[in-house]
């Protein structure tokens, strides 16, 4: 729709995750204790410095639970770009304390383990998200998952079951909604399994690929023999 590509010939596949990805990482334990995060409720977002992403509302919102829960709660920003710094500056004094920023990571899965929240902040007025890697990403590892609403978030998360949909640039709801998730563990757990599941179903890669033979097959109206295909880390 955003790029008015015409529907009768247009099909919708969805992107697959990896589950490889998620296997032989990192103990938690050990990558908690590397950024001091022991006992400490972890709230995540994974997202590039860009106008498209909303890294500020994501720290005005850590900045005031901080104030609220000091030595209870972190905030990890995973991702670099040209908005960076800007965002370093407004985390102030919590900057690298509790509000830390990773820069390039290469084994995005192995922080998104120590996450107990996966935050997906939308700049609306310049983006429309798609179907985010990074949202596949945390509700493939079982977390629940707060994203600003609209566009294919609304596709994947099931708002109030695997996780909040929000307004944009509002970061009391943010706030509140992290609250509700610290308060309600057994709650937060029973949405990461249900984001966990809706990827098994419908976001795997086999799913992914699949449906692609199946456009072949129906395009070239010959018979494609189906291959077994196995995900690996490395394709």
């Amino acid at each position: 729709e955003r790029y008015h590509a015409p529907r009768w010939k247009s099909i919708c596949i969805y992107n697959g995750f990896n589950f490889e990805r998620s296997k032989n990482l990192l103990k938690a334990e050990l990558l908690k204790k590397q950024h001091h995060l022991e006992n400490k409720f972890v709230v995540g977002m994974v997202a590039a410095f860009e106008e498209r992403k909303d890294q500020e509302t994501f720290i005005c919102a850590a900045i005031s639970l901080l104030e609220k829960f000091p030595g209870k709660i972190a905030f990890l920003l995973i991702g670099q770009g040209d908005f960076e710094e800007q965002r370093r500056k407004q985390s102030g004094e919590h900057f690298q304390k509790d509000i830390i920023f990773t820069g390039v990571c290469n084994f995005v899965e192995e922080y998104i383990n120590i996450f107990n929240v996966g935050v997906l902040c939308t700049n609306s007025e310049f983006h429309g998200e798609g179907i985010s890697n990074a949202i596949l990403e945390y509700m493939a590892m079982a977390k629940p998952v707060i994203a600003t609403e609209g566009a294919g978030t609304s596709e994947i998360v099931d708002d109030n079951l695997s996780g909040f949909l929000i307004k944009p640039r509002q970061f009391e709801i943010l706030e509140d909604k992290i609250i509700y998730l610290m308060n309600n563990p057994d709650k937060a757990r029973e949405m990461g399994l249900q984001g966990h599941q809706k990827v098994l179903q419908h976001f795997s890669i086999e799913a992914m690929c699949g449906k692609f033979i199946k456009i072949y097959e129906k395009l070239t109206d010959k018979s494609i023999p189906r291959l077994y295909i196995k995900a690996s880390s490395g394709n």
